[in-house]
């Protein structure tokens, strides 16, 4: 794969260095998503020789909602890390350490989702997941947070205010998954769905009215 940035490119140093380190971290990001989910989709198990559709979907439903479920996380962390590199306009050590601990969790997902779906839902294999799962969310966080307002990560014309609701908004995936960490497994979707509730109402009713729509 070609390098987003020419190497031959006649600028000072420094700025030669900074686009260089910004570049090969989205290349990099990019990367450990892609491979995320290519193994999700490689513990798909169907059988070889089912004599129907349902019993196909009886035998090897699991491994299809663990990769579905993978999928659907890493999809959501991959559309916050594009949204928010395309408004960052350089990287520091401080990010580069926040997104690169976050990717480390990301390539976890796929075997987090196994052990939980395929393994057994017993309440070590969910902890482990929802914790990870909230780690993961909570670094996002904090790279949201870090590039909004540390001097001269983001590009100076992102409205303050979408700044703030994009930190707010991210605060949603930790939170839901830290409630999944702390109640047991047979009550997590119980107590889920009034929090998912409490989420979407924050997301498309009042955080728009009180930060603004930019």
């Amino acid at each position: 794969m070609a390098e987003p940035e020419s190497l031959a490119t006649e600028e000072p140093l420094e700025k030669h260095v900074a686009r260089h380190q910004y570049d090969r971290l989205i290349m990099l990001s990019d990367g450990i998503f892609a491979i995320a989910t290519t193994l999700a989709a490689l513990e798909i198990r169907l059988p070889e020789h089912a004599a129907t559709f349902d019993e196909m979907l009886r035998t090897g439903g699991r491994t299809i909602a663990a990769y579905a479920i993978s999928f659907l996380i890493i999809a959501v962390f991959w559309v916050s890390n594009r949204d928010l590199f395309a408004r960052v306009r350089r990287v520091d050590r401080w990010l580069t350490g926040l997104t690169l601990a976050m990717l480390c969790l990301v390539a976890v997902i796929p075997a987090c989702a196994h052990v939980v779906y395929i393994k057994g839902n017993t309440d070590a294999a969910f902890s482990f997941y929802a914790l990870t799962m909230a780690a993961c969310g909570a670094l996002n966080v904090a790279m949201w947070g870090y590039a909004a307002f540390a001097p001269g990560i983001m590009r100076e014309e992102v409205p303050r205010a979408y700044r703030w609701r994009r930190v707010v908004l991210s605060l949603m995936m930790p939170l839901l998954f830290g409630t999944m960490f702390v109640v047991p497994a047979d009550q997590a979707v119980i107590a889920l769905i009034p929090l998912a509730l409490v989420a979407l109402l924050l997301r498309r009713v009042l955080l728009p009215r009180w930060l603004g729509k930019n």
